[in-house]
């Protein structure tokens, strides 16, 4: 849904928890806005939609560490969203279920977060109320903290930016951002978190 503050050409979206707990809290999109050292919450549900415009990686720097995340820009009823997510599994699994899409023309993108039965945050991918396909088998990716670990985001990031033609204009119909607060369905695909190392391969792109 489209917002009344115009003082920005670009608003932005952020994964936050109930409770400001990571751990145990229920996960949610929210559209925020930056104050002087934190962020102040519009808007806030489960779900997102809109079409994607564009892609690229980023990085900050946090209590002297260098911190990776990337950036999905989104179009919805003419407003432009930044959608911001950190590296981690299942941000690695968005960009995974996106890469299987061939064209994103056109195309409704909507991304439903919850917690799933093993209590790790999840987010459920469709396109045009499709559910996407992993390009890859999670079984195939490296884990957190290997030398390849960045590398695969890259090379997820390099696929899609591939495919997506980014433009400044607002083309029409665009569809609604959706934040309906209701149930993420369940993903049977595998944990990425839960699979054995010893299932890695060598002869990966990364």
């Amino acid at each position: 849904m489209g917002l009344s503050n115009k003082s920005s050409n670009k608003k932005y979206v952020k994964v936050v928890y109930e409770n400001q707990d990571k751990e145990n809290g229920k996960p949610s999109f929210a559209i925020v806005a930056r104050k002087t050292s934190s962020w102040d919450i519009i808007e806030q549900g489960n779900n997102f939609s809109g079409t994607i415009v564009s892609i690229e990686k980023d990085q900050y720097e946090h209590r002297g560490k260098i911190q990776h995340k990337f950036k999905i820009g989104m179009q919805s009823e003419g407003e432009n969203y930044s959608l911001e997510l950190g590296y981690s599994y299942y941000s690695r699994n968005v960009l995974n279920s996106l890469a299987g899409i061939d064209d994103f023309t056109g195309k409704e993108i909507n991304f439903s977060i919850y917690r799933n039965n093993d209590g790790f945050t999840s987010v459920f991918t469709t396109c045009n109320e499709e559910k996407t396909e992993w390009s890859m088998k999670a079984a195939d990716l490296p884990k957190k903290d290997t030398d390849k670990w960045l590398a695969s985001f890259q090379y997820f990031i390099d696929i899609i930016a591939g495919r997506v033609a980014p433009t400044e204009e607002v083309s029409a119909p665009t569809p609604e951002v959706a934040f309906k607060d209701t149930e993420a369905g369940r993903i049977e695909a595998a944990n990425a978190e839960k699979k054995d190392s010893s299932n890695e391969v060598d002869d990966l792109p990364f």
